[in-house]
């Protein structure tokens, strides 16, 4: 339940590769976490290209939306392997390799033995965790009702709710960069999401898009327009984020 708001950062993970901005990994029961309305941009340096932010090993349970992400090297966001992640209304602008990078890590260690060994059924220690928690109490499940309806019954692993199945929402991001692509969406992670209404354009689009890029106003230019396509896209209170001087 930890709520991550209103921070702009920037030149961090300058010597570092496999990290990011705002990260966190490893677990099916730290549900509850919001990252929102924070601007991300030019991290790493030089061959050093980490993410912005980052969900690695099936980290589940998080809502990352109103963020604006510009220039991130590598992935703006990366969700690995997890479920029930929500990541929507963000702003990705010119990133490096993916948009989005979405894997199936934990569904390909739980079913195949892939390299993600934490989720191996029987031995992965993220099973450990997950039953060494109160996930099927009355409190959890009132809390997040998606533990009502996961399973960890392998004879349902072809269904959302089988727990290590990739299963999240990617919904309603605009996405600037010069492919005019989402990023890397593994198989089994669009088939058991919802990943839709996400607008895609190209870099020669910012100066439609944008108010003012050259001066750093990342303020849509005519959010009514956008709506037409991302009927629920909210502006990302933008004059808010930073350090606040009286």
């Amino acid at each position: 339940n930890h709520i991550v708001e209103y921070n702009n950062i920037h030149d961090v993970c300058l010597l570092s590769d496999d990290a990011g901005a705002i990260y966190s990994g490893r677990s099916w029961v730290w549900y509850g976490n919001i990252v929102r309305y924070n601007c991300i941009y030019n991290v790493g340096s030089g061959e050093h290209k980490p993410d912005g932010i980052y969900l690695d090993d099936a980290l589940s349970g998080q809502q990352i939306y109103g963020n604006l992400l510009i220039n991130i090297p590598r992935n703006s966001i990366h969700i690995g392997g997890g479920r029930d992640n929500v990541v929507e209304n963000n702003v990705i602008v010119n990133s490096g390799e993916n948009a989005i990078y979405f894997d199936e890590r934990a569904r390909d260690g739980a079913l195949n033995n892939g390299w993600f060994n934490h989720a191996y059924i029987g031995t992965g220690d993220m099973w450990d965790a997950l039953y060494n928690s109160p996930w099927q109490s009355e409190i959890w499940q009132n809390a997040f009702p998606e533990y009502k309806t996961m399973t960890d019954d392998i004879e349902k692993s072809e269904i959302p709710e089988f727990i290590p199945n990739p299963a999240c929402t990617v919904k309603g991001n605009l996405i600037i960069n010069k492919d005019k692509a989402i990023g890397d969406i593994y198989t089994s992670s669009r088939r058991f999401s919802d990943i839709s209404q996400n607008e895609l354009y190209s870099l020669n689009k910012t100066t439609e898009l944008f108010v003012d890029i050259d001066s750093g106003n990342y303020n849509i230019k005519n959010i009514d327009e956008l709506k037409k396509n991302i009927p629920d896209f909210q502006n990302i209170p933008l004059n808010e984020i930073g350090r606040k001087t009286n």
